[in-house]
């Protein structure tokens, strides 16, 4: 069964259709359905629905600005247009959305049952084709497309240092020239039991039906490629000029991708999204960039996506080590794991007492070690050395005996898993708490949303969303709302404005929408208050 759901200003219009039309023999379901624009947006982020019927002159929001909120919202979702104007601007405005019919009002049931039943059947074929390109084991054996990856893979791992002229990637038919790159792993959450429930037996066959959709996705907006590397999938995007919004674009593009994803394949991904480069010899650091940010997305058995920057507040833009202690070290304070970061670096230690270092060999030794920790410190946004500590580094360096600089560098990453691990608290505070303050600051304001509260504290609005709904137990909008509700509420009893200027007054000047939102808030309209009101005096 497709879940359907019914936007249409006209209750004659939705009743008719919920009595007249059998939703279910034609193969949907009728989860929902909602009286304006806004309000289909708000219940489709709820309902999750596969076909949105939805008529074009609608109050507060018209059908075809929701249909193009929706589909930012739901990739996969479909829309049947209705109309009471035989214009051909709105028909040409329906294929633009790409509508899957597009009707003229008043509809008979005949006809909107035949309709129904022609949507079905693409919708079928086209779920049909999604499905199929699990069962597409020969594409896996194919050698242009495998040398292809493995051109890709070398990239990551050595840059552009076998292929300087770029001639083995025109003869694969890459088009690597850019001015920026953005490097994005994926991986499948629970994914050996995901494929056992979708009926596959070899993990590879889901890896390729995921990349699939990722790439048809992600290349709608431009050039990306997707790839497989060291057990996750990878995503270059390429960009041909300089932009300084890249990582946003790149956000959102993933967003839209992974959505399409969870809706055919039934899987939930893990995406972590590495900085910006300019050129092709730094993909292999961004490619340790962007799977630390996969590994803490990872964290969150349920899937979400991070960018580097959520959790490195300023990323160096100079070589870090690449050692794989220093990496697993870098990996652990980064991380508050203990055990990891302490793992990491007993390995660092037994490698200084094996080696024979000369003395100044020994001091550039550890002197690594200990920049590991002040630019770890540096980025998560603490200070290791405080005032009367310049001598530690000192101290380290003049005794070289084992068991001393044993004691103290465990000392130090001791005391840096410390304050990260409370600076990590107190960071994804200071978001809710600035949140907080730039709602009542700005919940007045019409086109207030959380993708301007997450600009203006400097996350992304994925991880602004997680942060915020964990920190405060509720979300953006339902905070927005109460305090627009509880304002508007207080403006009625105090005040002799019209409603229109209460709404107004709240961020919501359309009348009839603040009279709904109201009412569906406090479950009695805002002109009964108005009339309470006037009875008391």
């Amino acid at each position: 069964m497709y879940r359907l759901m019914v936007v249409d200003d006209e209750s004659v219009i939705r009743q008719g259709l919920r009595n007249a039309v059998p939703f279910e023999e034609l193969g949907f379901i009728l989860v929902g359905e909602a009286a304006n624009g806004l309000e289909g947006v708000q219940l489709c982020e709820e309902l999750n629905p596969d076909l949105i019927i939805a008529d074009i002159r609608m109050p507060v929001m018209d059908g075809l600005t929701m249909c193009r909120k929706v589909q930012e919202l739901l990739p996969a979702a479909h829309f049947i247009i209705l109309s009471g104007y035989s214009d051909f601007t709105y028909a040409k405005q329906a294929i633009d959305i790409h509508a899957l019919g597009y009707l003229l009002k008043p509809i008979s049931v005949a006809e909107f049952r035949e309709v129904l039943g022609e949507v079905k059947q693409r919708m079928d074929q086209e779920y049909q084709q999604r499905q199929d390109l699990i069962a597409m084991r020969h594409h896996l054996h194919l050698a242009l497309p495998s040398l292809r990856e493995r051109y890709l893979c070398s990239l990551l791992v050595d840059g552009s240092e076998e292929d300087p002229k770029g001639e083995i990637a025109d003869y694969y038919g890459l088009q690597l020239n850019a001015k920026q790159y953005v490097l994005s792993c994926v991986k499948i959450i629970g994914e050996e039991d995901a494929a056992k429930e979708s009926g596959i037996e070899k993990r590879e066959l889901m890896k390729f039906a995921v990349s699939n959709i990722l790439e048809e996705e992600v290349s709608k907006e431009g050039c990306a490629y997707v790839f497989g590397f060291r057990g996750a999938l990878a995503v270059l995007f390429l960009f041909p000029d300089q932009n300084t919004d890249v990582l946003s674009g790149v956000a959102r593009r993933m967003s839209r991708a992974v959505l399409s994803v969870e809706h055919f394949l039934k899987v939930r991904l893990a995406v972590g999204i590495g900085t910006v480069c300019t050129e092709l010899k730094e993909l292999p650091q961004e490619a340790s960039r962007a799977f630390f940010a996969l590994e803490y997305s990872m964290i969150n058995e349920e899937g979400q996506m991070i960018l580097l920057t959520d959790i490195e507040p300023s990323i160096r833009k100079d070589a870090k080590p690449d050692e794989r202690h220093i990496h697993a070290l870098e990996y652990g304070l980064k991380m508050c794991d203990s055990q990891a970061a302490t793992t990491a670096l007993n390995a660092l230690l037994e490698q200084y007492r094996a080696l024979d270092l000369s003395p100044e060999s020994a001091k550039t030794f550890l002197l690594k070690i200990f920049l590991v920790f002040l630019e770890t410190g540096h980025d998560m946004g603490v200070e290791l050395v405080m005032a009367g500590e310049q001598s530690e580094i000192f101290s380290l360096l003049d005794c070289l005996a084992f068991s001393e600089v044993q004691r103290q560098l465990k000392g130090i990453c001791k005391r840096l898993l410390s304050l990260i691990g409370n600076s990590r608290v107190s960071e994804t505070r200071r978001i809710a708490d600035q949140t907080l303050a730039y709602l009542h600051e700005h919940f007045h304001e019409e086109g207030t949303s959380a993708d301007q509260a997450a600009k203006a504290v400097h996350v992304s609005i994925s991880y602004f969303n997680t942060v915020f709904k964990k920190e405060t137990g509720k979300t953006f909008h339902q905070v927005l709302e109460k305090l627009r509700m509880d304002r508007a509420l207080y403006l009625l009893t105090t005040t002799d404005w019209k409603l229109a200027q209460v709404g107004a007054a709240v961020g919501i000047p359309e009348p009839s929408y603040f009279s709904f939102a109201f009412k569906h808030y406090f479950g009695y309209s805002a002109s009964s208050v108005r009339k309470r009101k006037r009875e008391l005096i």
